[in-house]
């Protein structure tokens, strides 16, 4: 019987976690129970209980308006890949330990544009690029396995700008020197780079190689999810593959992975999560805060981490 252990790597910017509800009178209440403010936060409501609670028949003809200020929010339909809507994204300001209140109205929406991007980038050796609008990253597809480039990790763009600059880079094919949006000066190599995740056997870490293939599930305006393929691989006799699962939210520095391991012969797989840091000085602004491990299901089955940090553009 095949054997399945999905890790869950939730980097998160904040301690809280959003609640939003359907209230009275067309509201949405959305409360942020952190001591800390949430500025440019991407929420979830699900889109069934949304679409029944507001009467919504038509999906381009309602609008979500903050009462605070009046402006008309953003929204995004999540299908996670499965042609339905699932979850309605909306992005949103609150104040630590505060509410605030959506009216829901029926009317046509105001042109969104989209704040993340994401594509699979052949003409770069397979590259699988995405970013929003503080930062980009990069991982590495099979055509560069067979070069001296090969890297393992995540890399990442720095950018000073708020557009979106992937395609302009990769068009110029120049992303080493700063052409007044921002560079990658990040080195990978021979690292998991940014935060990326591999099997750990004997005080060895086990690279899987490049991903094989690709699957974009939801394009923006707000998120970017994707998935990346690896082929299966023998590890410390074990044969495995694995597939992980990226989302990048508008407003963010950080990515959502997800990584299921597959596997006939293991019923646990320890793994190994990495940053790599530049060679030239820097300061860390915070390190890790709070991590918090629990094991879920009766077979080890499923095993998630989360980890809380507070980042700013600094840290690469």
């Amino acid at each position: 019987m095949l054997k399945k252990l999905i890790l869950l790597l939730c980097i998160l910017q904040t301690e809280t976690m959003i609640h939003a509800q359907a209230g009275k009178a067309r509201m949405i209440v959305v409360t942020n129970n952190a001591p800390v403010a949430m500025v440019g936060k991407v929420i979830n409501i699900p889109w069934q209980q949304f679409s029944n609670r507001f009467n919504i028949t038509d999906t381009g003809l309602f609008a979500i308006i903050d009462n605070r200020t009046g402006n008309e929010l953003p929204v995004q339909f999540k299908t996670l890949g499965k042609g339905q809507i699932q979850n309605l994204l909306t992005q949103v300001d609150i104040s630590a330990i505060k509410s605030i209140h959506l009216q829901v109205i029926h009317r046509k929406r105001a042109p969104v544009q989209s704040k993340v991007f994401g594509r699979f980038v052949p003409e770069r050796k397979d590259d699988f690029a995405w970013e929003n609008e503080h930062i980009a990253f990069r991982m590495y597809g099979k055509a560069l396995e067979t070069t001296n480039e090969n890297a393992h990790g995540i890399d990442v763009w720095v950018k000073r700008t708020n557009k979106l600059v992937i395609s302009d880079r990769y068009r110029r094919n120049d992303y080493h020197d700063d052409h007044g949006n921002g560079l990658d000066y990040y080195s990978v190599g021979n690292t998991l780079g940014a935060g990326n995740i591999a099997p750990y056997f004997k005080d060895s870490v086990w690279y899987p190689g490049n991903f094989s293939s690709w699957k974009i599930i939801d394009q923006g305006p707000l998120r970017i999810t994707f998935s990346l393929t690896y082929d299966t691989v023998k590890i410390s006799g074990h044969l495995v593959s694995s597939v992980k699962t990226i989302s990048l939210d508008a407003g963010s520095w950080l990515n959502k992975i997800t990584i299921e391991y597959n596997s006939t012969t293991l019923d646990t797989l320890p793994v190994v999560i990495g940053i790599a840091t530049r060679k030239e000085p820097g300061v860390m602004l915070l390190q890790e805060q709070k991590r918090h491990t629990r094991l879920l299901g009766a077979n080890t089955s499923e095993i998630r981490y989360h980890w809380h940090r507070y980042y700013c553009k600094q840290l690469f």
